[in-house]
């Protein structure tokens, strides 16, 4: 019997649960909130970021590691399929395009992402699209990754120059810590 087209309202509320957990993904990783990237992953999980493999501790230990001189990041998922496996597998392939400024420092951070191309210490966006494919799995009850490999493919890489356009400071910026304004609706709304 095949699960990946039942529409049951059970499938149903299987897929918006393994929606959100990639969505708990992204938030947590463009606003530094490592403790939220366990929200994702089972406890057990592996991660295949080509740069970083491991488990994890692992990974959240390298993703903070990698994102000290990455000022501004944002991750925007697209296509997602979800297919299931059996009443407590699926397997997820979501589109993503990551858009991320490298700042000043970082050396091994600037060298891994672009390949070795010789940076120097100047700023440089890079836009990344690949996709993950993820085998999500339901344990007591609660969809999180189990598996996760990311594949790269294709990346660009843009100078940041001097004395461009920069964004007005009245305007609500985001950050990538607790000061931005997610964080304020979030605790206005009772959900801190």
């Amino acid at each position: 019997m095949s699960h990946s087209n039942e529409l049951s309202a059970a499938r149903l509320a299987d897929r918006a649960a393994i929606h959100d957990a990639m969505l708990r993904w992204i938030r947590a990783v463009d606003r530094r909130e490592w403790s939220l990237v366990k929200e994702a992953f089972h406890p057990d999980a592996h991660d295949n970021h080509g740069i970083y493999q491991g488990d994890l501790k692992g990974l959240v230990a390298w993703l903070s590691e990698r994102h000290e001189t990455i000022p501004h990041s944002s991750h925007v998922v697209s296509n997602m399929l979800i297919e299931f496996a059996g009443d407590d597998v699926a397997v997820v392939e979501t589109y993503c395009v990551a858009y991320q400024r490298y700042g000043s420092g970082g050396a091994n951070t600037r060298r891994d992402i672009t390949g070795g191309a010789d940076t120097g210490d100047a700023q440089f966006d890079m836009m990344i699209n690949g996709r993950y494919v993820d085998r999500f799995e339901r344990r007591e009850g609660v969809w999180k990754i189990a598996h996760r490999t990311v594949i790269f493919d294709n990346s660009m890489m843009f100078p940041v120059p001097a004395g461009g356009p920069k964004l007005n400071p009245d305007w609500p910026i985001g950050t990538r810590d607790r000061s931005d304004p997610i964080w304020k609706l979030r605790a206005a709304a009772g959900l801190s």
